[in-house]
């Protein structure tokens, strides 16, 4: 060891060595919950396509009933004109027919509130998800009644045929 200048030299000093270090303190026990995992996996939110189709579908069966029903009453006024008689059946088959094409318009209404409320298209984009069930019942109950609506109207074609084939 070097000491500076004018500093007498002294005995090295001592060094003290415990044997028997301290215990560090210890914090108290904490009890620590289990976390809680969710059911679904993270980040599942999106929007089903089969719905937007079948949104659409319903809405398609729904202006095709209407624009067939308007051009058969265009084309049962043009007649009724050239006949010149009133008959009370007609009007409440045509009644009848717009009645059911009344319907589709409910279910279409329906089926269109149901996708936006319950599909937000800002999201990633998935075939189906739970809500393509209900328009899945949608959809099948506006072919149902277009199915329903079309055959009274064959019917109707087919007794006018009758008739005129009879005379």
């Amino acid at each position: 060891m070097i000491q500076p200048a004018g500093v007498p030299l002294t005995e090295e000093p001592e060094v003290l060595v415990d044997d028997e270090p301290e215990d560090p303190p210890v914090a108290p026990p904490v009890d620590i919950e289990p976390e809680l995992k969710p059911l679904a996996p993270p980040n599942t939110a999106a929007w089903a396509l089969l719905n937007l189709i079948l949104t659409i579908v319903t809405g398609l069966i729904m202006l095709l009933l209407l624009v067939t029903y308007f051009i058969k009453r265009k084309e049962d006024e043009d007649e009724e004109e050239k006949r010149h008689r009133e008959d009370e059946d007609e009007e409440k088959k045509v009644k009848k027919r717009l009645g059911l094409r009344l319907i589709t318009v409910v279910a279409t209404v329906i089926a269109i509130i149901l996708f936006i409320l319950t599909e937000d298209m800002s999201l990633p984009m998935i075939f189906i998800d739970k809500w393509t069930l209900w328009h899945i019942v949608i959809t099948v109950a506006s072919i149902i009644l277009a199915i329903f609506s079309r055959k009274k109207y064959e019917d109707e074609e087919e007794d006018e045929q009758d008739a005129l084939g009879t005379v």
